[in-house]
Order: C-alpha cells, then structure tokens, then sequence
C-alpha cells in the first residue's frame, strides 16, 4: 500500500525524486498497467487504493480467460506449434482432431502460457507426425455432476494422474466418507463403528487417527 501511494503521487504531480537526489524530475508517460486479478474486489477489500485504481482505469481493456474465446485455442495453439516445427525441426507436426477437441474441451485454469507450455511438451515428446490427445497430457476432466456418486466424490476432487494415483485419492476420499457416516450412525462409538464397518476396531483406529477424526 505504502509503494501505491508513491506511484499515486508520481503520476499526480508528474514528477519524482531520484533516490540519493535533491532535484524533482519531471516526467511525461503514458500508463500501460495489467493484472489477473480483480481490482474492484481488491479496492473492495482495501489492498488496493481505490484513488490509484480510478487513475488508472481510464480505458480498461478486459481481456476474457482461453476458456471463454472459442476457436482462439486452435488458433493460438497452431501459432505456438508453428513456432516448436522450426525450432525441433519437426516441420510435418500436426494436430489431429482429437487433439483439438481435447483443447477446446479444456478450461485451460493457466490460460494461454499453459497453452504455450502444452504444444511445447507435446512437440518434443512427438514419436510421430500426428499429435493426438494423449500426447498432450490434459489432466483428465471431471465427471458431469450426473455421473457422480452422490456424496462420495466432492466438486474439488482431484481427477489428474494416472489411473492408480487418482484410484489411491479416490479410496482415500470414500474410506473417509464411510467411516464418517459410520461414526455418526453409531454416535461415534468406535467398537460399533468398527462393526458396521466389517473392520477391526484396530483398524478403525488407525485410519481415524491418520484422518484426523479423533474429534
């Protein structure tokens, strides 16, 4: 806050003092500032100055996230995979439609960079003329809420990685939803948990402890 309050002051009064100096240098510049975060919610939550935000908002540009630019992936994503042809001396590399309709299916949470770093792993790791949607390595997409067990497997559940990675953090989540349900159930009587559980009251106690639902 105190670094917005100079550069505040440097562009109100159009000049400055250089550090060590005793002379003010008067400046003429033009502003050209961005972020990917929120300043109205910033300036909302006071860690950004509401008179800085104003005096530099004059002509806001919003530029929307990949996810929401359609065709512009495939676009970007050829412009980035032209640039990685000349580079690996690959010049045949193409995308096939599967690769594409991955592309255009992923929200993309690292925008355009992520974009970037993708084509570029997908260029070197090429054994072939054709990328196809697994030589990108998306993370794989989370299931429609349809297609969910109910209560089982929350909205953040992690769904990257291999099949025994995503298999191990699955049993993890469901082991830990039964034995919650079970404790409730039985009024958080341990023995009776254990029993409706079909596990040993040891057992039981062991993963409530590396849970941590000893409360």
């Amino acid at each position: 806050m105190a670094t917005q309050a100079k550069l505040l002051r440097v562009l109100e009064e159009r000049s400055f003092e250089r550090v060590g100096g005793t002379q003010m240098v008067e400046i003429d510049v033009r502003i050209l500032a961005a972020t990917n975060k929120d300043l109205r919610e910033a300036v909302a939550a006071k860690t950004f100055r509401e008179d800085l935000y104003f005096r530099i908002s004059a002509v806001p540009i919003t530029i929307p996230p990949l996810s929401e630019r359609g065709e512009d992936v495939l676009m970007l994503a050829e412009h980035f995979l032209e640039r990685f042809r000349r580079e690996f001396r690959k010049p045949n590399l193409k995308l096939s439609a599967s690769a594409s309709a991955a592309m255009r299916s992923y929200p993309w949470p690292g925008n355009v960079r992520e974009l970037q770093n993708t084509i570029e792993r997908a260029a070197i790791l090429s054994d072939s003329e054709i990328i196809d949607a697994g030589e990108l390595q998306l993370p794989a997409p989370r299931p429609p809420d349809g297609e969910m067990p109910h209560g089982m497997l929350d909205h953040n559940f992690d769904w990257a990685g291999t099949l025994q990675e995503v298999g191990a953090r699955a049993l993890s989540h469901v082991e830990r939803f039964k034995i919650e349900e079970a404790l409730k159930s039985a009024k958080w009587n341990k023995t009776r948990a254990a029993e409706q559980l079909g596990v040993s009251y040891k057992t039981l106690l062991n993963k409530i402890r590396l849970m941590g639902l000893e409360n």
